[in-house]
């Protein structure tokens, strides 16, 4: 998970959702959380320490954009747990990176990775744990290949050379609509 460390978030619902994975069915399973640190953050922390002093959770800060990429070409999955959110950025990064995908089932991150994304309830850690043991499942290669397929394909709609034009055509409507 790549985020801010903050409520909406939903880094709790992740650390329990992994916790079940974890006892259940992937005991080596480890968790990275990239972020750096928002508002009302030390319920999550306080989440995150026994797992970190046992090696198995892993939070990290001011990572540069080039250790980031190899971050997520190395995970099994970005997770993007959200209850809010704006826009999400870090799952189209994880998707340019060839890292599937698997977010909470909220408008925003339907709208922005569309069928890019495995989906689970934000609000169910049952559901969570499903979602994502199903997409980290060895055995389930072909699903892991999909999710990457249509990742890369809604990735390139956020390149600078697609929305760049986009701004520019927004600027030039508006400049008319003023009378510049």
């Amino acid at each position: 998970m790549v985020s801010t460390i903050e409520p909406r978030k939903n880094h709790q619902l992740l650390v329990s959702a992994w916790e079940r994975l974890k006892y259940s069915t992937h005991p080596n399973l480890k968790l990275v959380v990239v972020g750096n640190l928002g508002w009302d953050h030390k319920g999550v922390i306080k989440a995150f320490k026994p797992w970190a002093e046992k090696g198995d959770l892993y939070y990290l800060q001011n990572v540069p954009s080039a250790e980031l990429r190899v971050v997520y070409q190395h995970a099994l999955a970005t997770i993007c747990p959200s209850v809010a959110e704006g826009f999400d950025y870090s799952g189209i990064e994880a998707m340019r990176c060839g890292c599937p995908v698997v977010s909470s089932d909220i408008p925003v991150h339907r709208e922005i990775y569309q069928d890019a994304s495995a989906y689970f309830n934000p609000y169910s850690v049952e559901d969570a744990a499903a979602v994502i043991g199903s997409v980290i499942d060895s055995t389930l290669r072909g699903k892991l290949d999909t999710l990457r397929a249509l990742g890369s394909s809604v990735a390139q709609q956020y390149l600078p050379k697609n929305i760049l034009p986009k701004w520019a055509e927004f600027f030039e409507s508006r400049q008319s609509q003023a009378g510049f």
